[in-house]
Order: C-alpha cells, then structure tokens, then sequence
C-alpha cells in the first residue's frame, strides 16, 4: 500500500527514494482503510493526521444553518488530505468525508 505514496514522492522529487528512507516512510505512514461515507475529519475536531489517497476520493464541506452542504474542496487520488491549521485555531471548520 505504500509503493503509490513512493511513486508520488519519487516523482515530485525527481530522485528514487532509498531503502532507508521507504522504510522510514513505511514506520511513520500507517495505511487505514475508511469506509464509503465515513468521517476523516469533523467540525471542531483538531487534525493530528494527514490522509494520502491511494484509492477513492474525498470532500471538504461545511453544512450551513439550514443543514445545505457546502462542498470546498475535493481530494483525488494520489492526493493529500488534512487540515494543518486546525491544530493552529484549535478546531476544524469543515467535515472530511469518503465519497
């Protein structure tokens, strides 16, 4: 489950990474599954993770006062998802979600 985030990393850096280095990735980089539907991240929740997607998508929305969903942004595969900033502000302001 790691070679898509070596060929990511190796063709963003232009150099192949080293067996140290893919084992440093494979120590710090835990693969998880999620579900169809399933919650990455949650209004108010602090981000302590960030997600590479192998396979699948997911969205960034907010739902405002009348319960209408607001799609903000949408992660693809061989994308990053998080929220850096949450730690920041103490809280997340959107949901993160599985399509």
């Amino acid at each position: 489950m790691h070679e898509a985030l070596f060929t990511y990393i190796n063709r963003h850096i232009g150099l192949p990474l080293t067996i140290d280095e893919e084992a440093l990735i494979e120590a710090n980089f835990q693969p998880k599954k999620l579900r169809k539907k399933q919650y990455f991240l949650q209004e108010g929740d602090v981000c302590k993770q960030i997600g590479f997607i192998v396979k699948g998508a997911m969205r960034q929305y907010s739902v405002d006062d009348k319960g209408v969903e607001h799609i903000v942004h949408l992660y693809i595969e061989n994308y990053w998802a998080g929220d850096r900033e949450s730690s920041i502000i103490n809280g997340f302001f959107y949901h993160i979600s599985l399509l």
